[in-house]
Parts: structure tokens; sequence; C-alpha cells
């Protein structure tokens, strides 16, 4: 599992926290990595100097270079999936960097939370080297994890950024479908909260499986009888810890 972390630093002060993450970055590893990172420097212009306020403008210019130039910086059509990764680290960040702007959590930008907690499923079953059937079976039993329903399941640390999210819960709130989170819970518990078919998170509780969800927080949230509380921390309400950032990490820039 590889994490992109991105912050964007303010001359006000502030500093937004994003993250982005993908099958792209897993499995292409370091060269992955650096790619995003080249993407990164790319589209600085498009970011650095903007008003973090102006995040709609920003992420239409991104995206708009999925398949055309924007303001001298040509096409990055044949770099899509770096592009949409880059992009998805860069607007969470800015949308943390929002809410520390106001003191307001995000779920409060995102129009308020219509709930207090949001229930959390764990993700499990993933194959070991050397795993057999029965290991499988030892996990099954441990897991409760539910009756399948229909939804539409988005993870904004890959699609996009928040404001991807916005625009998709626009749609299943039109049509009635339940929106679920992929990865990343302490990012989409403000999306899900503030969503009106906001439905259920993706949790871990295997520290093999995700060690950067148990080490990359000060103080992450915490998951009582299924359900994560909705912060009400300015931002996303998360810090980073240096010590994990020095122990996994690659500078980029």
């Amino acid at each position: 599992m590889s994490e992109l972390i991105v912050t964007l630093v303010t001359d006000a002060g502030p500093i937004g926290i994003g993250e982005a993450h993908g099958p792209f970055l897993s499995q292409g590893g370091a060269e992955s990595m650096k790619a995003v990172g080249q993407i990164l420097e790319r589209v600085t212009p498009l970011v650095v100097g903007q008003d973090p306020f102006a995040v709609e403008r920003i992420w239409q210019d991104l995206f708009a270079l999925t398949y055309t130039s924007v303001r001298g910086i040509p096409t990055l059509a044949s770099q899509r999936r770096q592009l949409v990764t880059a992009m998805s680290a860069i607007d969470i960040a800015l949308w943390d960097l929002m809410g520390k702007a106001t003191g307001k959590p995000v779920h409060a930008l995102l129009g308020g939370a219509l709930r207090s907690r949001v229930p959390a499923y764990v993700t499990g079953f993933y194959y070991r080297d050397g795993e057999r059937a029965e290991d499988l079976l030892r996990e099954v039993r441990t897991l409760v994890a539910e009756s399948l329903v229909d939804y539409l399941i988005i993870d904004s640390t890959w699609a996009g950024g928040l404001t991807t999210w916005r625009k998709a819960a626009v749609m299943t709130e039109l049509y009635g479908v339940p929106l679920a989170a992929h990865h990343d819970p302490q990012i989409h518990v403000h999306a899900v909260a503030a969503s009106p078919t906001g439905f259920i998170l993706e949790s871990f509780a295997d520290p093999s499986r995700d060690p950067l969800w148990f080490e990359l927080f000060a103080e992450r949230p915490q998951i009582i009888d299924g359900f994560m509380a909705v912060p009400d921390a300015p931002g996303l309400g998360l810090e980073l810890r240096h010590d994990t950032l020095e122990k996994y990490g690659v500078r980029l820039q």
C-alpha cells in the first residue's frame, strides 16, 4: 500500500494536508511515486498563489489537463492516472485549508453533518503468501463486516478529491442511491456525514494491511462499536506524525 501526502503551505500560516492512493501507486512502487512527483511539479503554477477557496476553479483547471492544455501547461492526457492521483491529494488539502482558515470542520463546508457518527465496515480477506483456506475461514469467523445492497462507492483520494465526491453526492441524492466510501476513513467521515445518502466508511482492523492508518496521525479518529464519530476540529482535524513520514516516506519535492 502506497499513500501520497501533499501539504499546501499558505502565507497566512495554515497548512493543508491531502492524501491520495490507488492501484497505480501500489503496483508501480517507487517509479509510480516518482511519476506523480513530476506531475505535481508541472501543475504547481495552477495551484501556488491561488485562493484555496477557489477550489472548484482549481479542480476544473487540473481536470482539464486530462484532455487539453491549460494556461501554457501541455495536456497530460497520456498521464491521466498520475494526474488524477496528484489532483486528489491537492484537492483534499485545499478543503483542509478552507476548514482551518474558517475554523470549521470539512463536513461543515460540505453542507453540514447530517449525522453525528458514521458506521464503518472492516476490510479483510486479502491473500498473503503461504495462506491456506483454513486461514481465510478463521478470518471470516472473526469479522461481522453486512447484507448486500445496491450502493455507490467513491474514493476521493483516488478519483479527484472531495470536489469529485461532492459531485457524486448530488447524483446519488437524485437517484436515492446509498453512498459508501472506499479507503481513508479519516477523510471520508466528513464526506459521508455531509451527504444525504451517506451510508458507510471503510476501516482497517489489521495493521499489516495498512500500517499508515495506525501510524500516520498524531491522533487518529477512533471507531467505537462500529461507528466513527464526526470530528469537530477545523479542517480534516488531522496532524501528521513526522516520525512516521521519516520511517516510510520518500520526499518527492
